[in-house]
């Protein structure tokens, strides 16, 4: 099997030769919840000209691809209700697809040795809208893993973020450098060693970019501390205004719309000069 489909090996394995313990309900629903990401990523196709790539526009937190806009990441999939697959036992309480959706938007979590560790899932209608009830799911673990908004880089700034969506949107302001999205404000204060365990501490600069807001300064002060103790240069950031990058790049490419007269393209070029379209 391709490695990328492939499970982390499990953290808790029982030992062979049996005398294993029953397992728990809890401990049963987290091995469904690791099926069930397998199944959902194998099912899943390529983003662009689905559903989920019309998403990423409206937020403007990708450029639409009719004005030549990069190609969406790997990490970023489409699974779509002709596709869904059925995900066995407590799985299929977590990742089913509500009605009226058309499929979800998949953000795909890894560890550092390319394994698949968790999938964040989000329904959308078939014009790319979020469901009323804002549908989203996280099927697997994110401890140790990361969304790639680019692939690595060595000897480039590593840049590390809560969100996907985040991610895109420093990937586009920082065409030069690798992003690593880590799923959330507590994994950024305190899983940030598992996350960079193939980085030597010190041979490359780590950025944590912060969401401008309480929890989000707060997680990226203990983030900076956890990773200088280990060895490695931090320099923490924050966007000028509150909220997190995707915030800043929407609301830069909003205004240049109203100042362009809504030429989408000139809208995308005034915020991002060095972006090739």
């Amino acid at each position: 099997m391709n490695r990328s489909l492939q499970k982390h090996p499990p953290r808790n394995q029982p030992p062979a030769g049996g005398g294993a313990r029953p397992r728990t309900p809890d401990e049963l629903d987290t091995d469904a919840r690791n099926d069930a990401d397998l199944l959902l990523c194998a099912a899943s196709a390529e983003a662009p000209g689905t559903c989920g790539a019309r998403r990423l526009a409206a937020r403007l937190a990708w450029p639409p691809e009719g004005i030549g806009a990069p190609a969406l990441p790997p990490a970023v999939r489409w699974l779509s209700r002709e596709r869904w697959p059925h995900c066995p036992g407590p799985a299929d309480r977590m990742a089913y697809l509500p009605p009226g959706a058309a499929g979800a938007i998949l953000y795909l979590y890894r560890t550092p040795d390319g394994y698949l560790c968790a999938v964040d899932l989000e329904a959308l209608t078939a014009e790319g809208n979020p469901m009323p009830e804002r549908w989203r799911r996280t099927c697997g673990s994110k401890t140790g893993g990361y969304f790639a908004a680019t692939g690595k880089r060595e000897g480039r700034d590593l840049l590390l973020c809560e969100g996907p969506v985040t991610a895109l949107a420093l990937a586009l302001l920082y065409p030069e450098a690798e992003i690593r999205a880590v799923g959330g404000c507590g994994p950024l204060a305190r899983h940030g060693l598992e996350i960079l365990r193939d980085i030597a501490p010190g041979s490359r600069l780590v950025r944590i970019m912060a969401d401008n807001d309480g929890p989000g300064l707060l997680a990226g002060r203990k983030g900076k501390a956890l990773l200088r103790r280990a060895g490695h240069r931090v320099r923490l950031e924050w966007p000028d205004a509150h909220g997190d990058y995707a915030d800043w790049l929407a609301a830069n490419v909003r205004a240049a719309l109203e100042s362009d007269g809504g030429n989408l393209r000139d809208a995308w070029d005034a915020v991002l000069p060095e972006a090739p379209f």
